[in-house]
């Protein structure tokens, strides 16, 4: 189920990057018939108009958001975690950024008012979904790094581990040999609380 939630989340830009695509592609529709030569006022009357999606798109932020943020404070205070020497680690940046442009690129270049590409793109979504769980690959999450966690490789044990700490601080406290803090999330991805 976490890893479900992880998937939701890793795909929250592109949420409110449809919900802006509607509103764009709306205004540009409209333009000619609007009253007001005022934008903000023609982009509230468009929003206003389109709010039972909006609430949907909220909703697909939001929630699943806000369970992970329950899930992963229950998890670090019920686990209480252990203390381990954290391995060498490398950022996972260029994954992250290929996730972007393989897998949410495609779904906004498709439109969102054309219902082919709705079903198409839906099914892509599904598709995506169960690869991503199947592989394991809840480290590819854009929307924790744009919260302001990091998310670094163990280079020696390929796991994954999900921290506010800098990268910097992780390899002081391994040549220091100080123990992190570590809460397992799923079987490849840990929480590392931050350094003291």
């Amino acid at each position: 189920m976490i890893k479900i939630q992880l998937f939701l989340i890793s795909y929250i830009p592109l949420y409110g990057l449809v919900y802006l695509q509607l509103v764009a592609d709306k205004y540009f529709q409209y333009q000619k018939n609007f009253k007001s030569n005022k934008i903000l006022n023609n982009v509230l009357l468009i929003i206003n108009e389109n709010a039972v999606f909006g609430y949907y798109i909220l909703a697909l932020i939001l929630f699943p958001l806000l369970f992970f943020i329950i899930y992963l404070g229950y998890r670090i205070k019920k686990d209480k975690g252990s203390d381990q020497l954290i391995n060498r680690i490398k950022k996972s940046d260029d994954n992250i950024i290929s996730y972007l442009m393989t897998y949410v690129i495609p779904f906004l270049t498709a439109g969102i008012n054309v219902s082919a590409p709705i079903v198409t793109n839906f099914v892509l979504f599904l598709i995506i979904m169960i690869i991503y769980i199947r592989m394991d690959l809840v480290y590819l999450n854009p929307t924790l790094i744009l919260v302001g966690y990091n998310i670094y490789i163990d280079s020696n044990d390929d796991m994954k581990y999900l921290t506010r700490n800098s990268s910097q601080a992780i390899q002081t406290s391994r040549q220091n040999h100080e123990k992190l803090k570590v809460t397992r999330i799923t079987d490849s991805f840990s929480y590392i609380a931050k350094r003291k």
